[in-house]
């Protein structure tokens, strides 16, 4: 693959990662010859990663617009990309699969002869000064019955209906969908649905209850 290669920047990366993209083949066989970090063998995999390094061109092309080709590529403007998702707060799966994404790359445009095989990483990794590990957030904890019955209670004299609804979720597990299509098939004129759907969705995130707890004891 020639270093000026026709296209966009984030076509390039596209086709410098199919370079090392073999459908099929089977992981198990790549892992046990250790071959798995140099082949990109899922559909998904192929697309999610398409997905990502369009976008990491797309921030390239916005903050240095002089940059046109793979090689004008360091690990400088990678980490500032880094930097930034976790600054807007992206989730850690989300910032995770990037990572992967883009050291991928590096993998193929190594092979490609883009990059020597000798250079720095686009992404050091930790312990050579580059970003840590990125998790998926803890899932939230259900309500205990007192948190419920207390949320329920504060809500009740502003929106009765909107509480017996969140008390019919409470006890039967209805779901956010299935509790708004409730409310819908109700036939209920009042202006109450944004409300419900606020609400409903703190009820899993537990915000509305750190919410109910200040007016408590203010």
């Amino acid at each position: 693959m020639s270093n000026k290669s026709e296209g966009s920047l984030g076509y390039q990366m596209m086709k410098t990662l199919q370079g090392i993209f073999q459908p099929g083949t089977s992981r198990y066989k790549a892992k046990r010859y250790h071959r798995d970090t140099e082949l990109i063998t899922g559909i998904s995999t192929m697309r999610c990663m398409s997905s990502d390094v369009h976008q990491f061109a797309r921030y390239i092309r916005f903050n240095w617009p002089r940059v046109k080709y793979l090689p004008e590529i360091h690990t400088e403007k990678v980490l500032a990309y880094i930097k930034g998702l976790e600054q807007q707060e992206r989730s850690g799966s989300r910032i995770g699969r990037v990572c992967a994404s883009i050291r991928k790359l590096d993998i193929a445009c190594r092979k490609a002869g883009i990059f020597t095989t000798d250079g720095p990483l686009l992404l050091p990794y930790k312990d050579q000064r580059g970003p840590g590990s990125f998790h998926s957030e803890l899932r939230p904890a259900a309500y205990t019955d007192e948190q419920a019955q207390t949320m329920i209670a504060h809500i009740t004299p502003s929106d009765p209906a909107v509480a017996r609804l969140l008390t019919l979720m409470w006890t039967t597990g209805l779901r956010v969908r299935e509790a708004t299509i409730t409310r819908l098939e109700s036939g209920s004129s009042t202006p109450s649905l944004s409300l419900l759907r606020h609400i409903a969705e703190a009820f899993y995130a537990k915000i509305e209850l750190r919410l109910i707890a200040k007016d408590v004891k203010h």
